[in-house]
């Protein structure tokens, strides 16, 4: 991880800037091609690792919210047995281990 500089504060403002502008792009972006689904699952664990930084349980639903995005896009555009699928599936049963949803963790 690239190390960031400046305030906490600065850079959470920052971030929801870049995260506002993300999500008015995605909402553009197609259903047809799996890059869309890479996008979502970068930005779920960047707010992950923001989130472990600065202990913030917001910011870990926001990367819940994103990888389960991106979970659902893969599956559309690239199918449930593919290894990018599969990584993203991992990612959305962490989420749901630590809210203790274990049956859907499965």
């Amino acid at each position: 991880m690239v190390p960031m500089t400046g305030s906490p504060s600065c850079e959470s403002e920052a971030w929801r800037r870049i995260s506002r502008t993300l999500d008015q792009c995605l909402a553009m972006l197609t259903r047809t091609h799996y890059r869309t689904g890479r996008l979502l699952h970068a930005i779920g664990n960047v707010k992950a690792d923001l989130a472990k930084d600065q202990a913030d349980e917001t910011l870990l639903d926001e990367s819940r919210a994103y990888h389960q995005r991106a979970l659902v896009h893969y599956r559309v555009t690239i199918g449930k047995t593919h290894h990018r699928t599969a990584d993203t599936c991992v990612k959305v049963a962490d989420h749901c281990i630590r809210l203790g949803m274990l049956d859907d963790a499965m």
